[in-house]
C-alpha cells in the first residue's frame, strides 16, 4: 500500500511537472508567433532604413564638398575688395556685387549648408537608432523562430493541439 501511494505521488507530481512546461510552451508559442507576425514589417522596414541612410550619407558628402567650395569661394572673394567704386581687376566702375563673389552672401551660404549639416547629423541618428531597435527586433523574431522549430510547433493549430493535450494532462 505504501510502495502504491509513493508511486502514485510520483506519477502526480512528474504529472505536474508536466503540465507546467506545457502551459509555458504554448505561453511561449502564442507569443513567438505574434512576434514573428512582424517579420515582413520589420525586414521592409529596416531595408528602408539603409536606403535612408545611403541617402543621407550621400547628402553629406555632397553639403561637404559645397561647403569647402563656398570657402574656397569665401577666400578668394575676400581678395576682391572694390575700392573707390572700380573693378580690382579691370579697374571699371562698379555699381553692384555679384553674389558670387560677395563675402555676406557667401557667409550666409555656408551657414545654411553648416545648419544642413547638422540637421543631416540628427536626421542619420535617429535613423541609426530606429536601425538598433529594428535589429532587436530581428534578433527577437530568430529566437522566436528557433524557439517554434525547437517545439515543431508551425502554426496557431500545432500550439491549439498542444493546448489541447494540456487540458488533457491536467484532468
Amino acid at each position: 500500500e505504501r510502495l502504491l501511494l509513493r508511486h502514485i505521488n510520483e506519477s502526480r507530481v512528474a504529472i505536474e511537472s508536466e503540465v507546467l512546461r506545457m502551459e509555458r510552451v504554448v505561453k511561449d508559442a502564442k507569443n513567438s508567433l505574434q512576434v514573428i507576425g512582424a517579420r515582413e514589417e520589420v525586414v521592409m522596414r529596416l531595408e528602408m532604413v539603409k536606403a535612408e541612410s545611403e541617402e543621407i550619407q550621400q547628402k553629406a558628402e555632397q553639403n561637404e564638398g559645397m561647403r569647402g567650395k563656398l570657402r574656397g569661394l569665401l577666400e578668394c572673394a575676400a581678395r576682391l575688395k572694390i575700392v573707390d567704386g572700380k573693378c580690382p581687376a579691370c579697374n571699371s566702375a562698379v555699381t553692384k556685387l555679384n553674389n558670387m563673389f560677395d563675402t555676406n552672401h557667401i557667409q550666409q551660404e555656408i551657414s545654411a549648408k553648416e545648419e544642413e549639416k547638422a540637421t543631416l547629423q540628427r536626421s542619420k541618428l535617429d535613423l541609426k537608432k530606429e536601425e538598433q531597435q529594428l535589429l532587436k527586433q530581428d534578433k527577437e523574431i530568430a529566437s522566436a523562430e528557433k524557439f517554434l522549430r525547437d517545439n515543431s510547433i508551425e502554426s496557431m493549430k500545432a500550439v491549439l493541439k498542444v493546448g489541447a493535450a494540456l487540458e488533457s494532462k491536467k484532468s
